[in-house]
């Protein structure tokens, strides 16, 4: 095969040899080609055990309960694999989408400071269509702003950076949902959608203080679930995070567990020393995403039964905000599609969900469209983000603050040769 590469002849643009990688490319698809007899036979395997475990889904629940393994599962909420059809969408309804980005704290900036950019998109449909795009950008810089305190009195700090950078921005979009919702007029229903996953996963990290979960959990992200939960009894609303090509695999995990031998399973005590090579007997149907098997369940606009979340930090911190999900398939791929309990335990607002997802998806061509957008109005460029320190660096010189950057970063900007 011949490959192309663009402006290869200049040497100094090129950092990545290509060339170099091509074998290794090339190899990489030839293993996975030499495995697909292999994952269709996992997957033809993980459907066929799938569909025979409704008539001992107690006993299953009972194994689940009692397992001990190394690997996450789904809990059952109802059914396991019933499918529900797609419900119609009300004439009247609108659509928040609610998504970030941030500038991280640079060690070597004059300024210590961090920037969140929101965008938001409001879509009307019905008899008085409209649509409305905003963006908020926010800076923060003060030492509250920049580290976390231990509220109750120790001299622990955490600086918000990294992971915590992130769950802070989750927190903040969740809040901008929720103020978006307090403001929708009433009687219009409404769903708010997310992109990505309502499970802070970074705070299952054991080695950040306890007082970091207790105010971005506690104070912050279930707080805004609080208040939703309430505001759900004034308006007809729904909250739902939506995950496009989920890579997740917790309900085939769970047929690892139906078709465990042991009786209870646990991982460490029977299958820890297995040599390698060999197969622990769950490998079967191991190593396929949820996505491929609802890939054969689902046509378009049909969705999978509703399945919890059993991350640690959902089941040790949410409460009654635990996170359901079910599977979509929007005509295009397999989504996820997440929502807390008291979403998923109401048939009126999971249908609306349901609905509305799908309606978003077929309009935004695979994609929900309040996704789009809001994503195009929180996106910050890499001309942004130079801009934006340029400005930093001037404000500061303009007032006679020292603005030089270290020497690495000045390196960065301006070669010597």
């Amino acid at each position: 095969m011949i490959y192309f590469f663009p402006n290869i002849e200049d040497k100094s643009r090129m950092t990545l040899e290509l060339i170099q990688v091509v074998p290794q490319i090339e190899s990489a698809v030839q293993h996975m080609k030499s495995r697909q007899s292999e994952r269709k036979q996992r997957l033809e395997t993980a459907i066929r055990i799938f569909h025979s475990q409704d008539p001992s889904l107690q006993q299953l629940r009972d194994k689940l309960s009692a397992a001990k393994i190394t690997w996450l599962t789904a809990g059952i909420a109802g059914g396991l694999n019933n499918v529900f059809p797609l419900p119609p969408c009300p004439p009247e309804v609108s659509v928040l989408g609610v998504d970030g980005s941030h500038l991280e704290f640079q060690r070597d900036s004059p300024l210590a400071c961090y920037l969140l950019n929101m965008g938001m998109a409001r879509i009307c449909y019905g008899k008085n269509p409209e649509a409305l795009l905003q963006s908020y950008g926010k800076l923060y810089s003060t030492a509250d702003d920049l580290v976390l305190a231990d509220p109750g009195g120790s001299m622990r700090e955490q600086r918000i950076e990294g992971v915590l950078l992130g769950i802070k921005r989750a927190v903040e979009e969740l809040g901008l949902a929720r103020q978006l919702l307090t403001e929708c007029p009433a009687g219009i229903p409404v769903v708010a959608m997310l992109d990505g996953t309502l499970t802070l996963w970074g705070l299952s990290d054991k080695t950040y203080p306890e007082f970091v979960s207790e105010i971005f959990l506690e104070r912050g992200f279930l707080g805004h679930m609080d208040a939703l939960n309430k505001l759900s009894t004034e308006k007809t609303f729904s909250i739902a995070s939506f995950i496009s090509f989920p890579a997740s695999a917790e309900v085939i995990n769970l047929l690892r567990v139906a078709i465990c031998p042991f009786s209870p399973p646990d991982c460490d005590r029977y299958c820890d020393k297995v040599k390698k090579g060999d197969e622990r007997p769950c490998n079967i149907v191991a190593e396929l995403p949820d996505r491929e098997l609802f890939q054969c369940l689902l046509k378009p606009g049909e969705r999978s039964e509703i399945f919890i979340s059993r991350s640690s930090v959902v089941e040790k911190f949410y409460r009654e905000h635990k996170v359901h999900f079910f599977y979509l398939n929007t005509g295009e791929e397999i989504s996820r599609v997440e929502t807390p309990a008291w979403i998923a335990n109401n048939e009126n607002l999971l249908n609306l969900t349901h609905s509305l997802v799908f309606d978003q998806c077929k309009r935004g061509q695979g994609y929900p469209v309040a996704l789009q957008e809001a994503h195009e109005q929180a996106v910050v460029t890499g001309r942004d983000r130079e801009a934006f320190w340029n400005l930093v660096e001037q404000e500061m010189a303009e007032n006679n603050f020292s603005s030089s950057p270290s020497q690495k970063n000045r390196s960065k900007r301006m070669r010597w040769y």
